[in-house]
């Protein structure tokens, strides 16, 4: 990734790019990112009731291991 890319990055997120150059000493290149804190809430766990019915289904097929395998996943 070069240093233009990685300057619109960081920009777009509200951070910063500082490059420090000097001859005969090298570059630095600082890269700032905000700090976001982030409280997590405790996970609930909930049931998921499948909702069931009256309804038919048709499934037709002239394969009988392609109707046994719709089967098997609609039951």
């Amino acid at each position: 990734m070069d240093l233009s890319v990685l300057h619109s990055i960081v920009i777009n997120h509200g951070g910063d790019v500082i490059v420090q150059s000097g001859l005969g000493i090298g570059s630095t290149v600082q890269v700032v990112l905000l700090v976001i804190e982030w409280k997590l809430e405790p996970a609930v766990e909930s049931i998921e009731i499948t909702p069931r019915g009256t309804e038919k289904i048709l499934f037709v097929d002239d394969e009988k291991s392609i109707v046994l395998a719709a089967k098997h996943k609609l039951e």
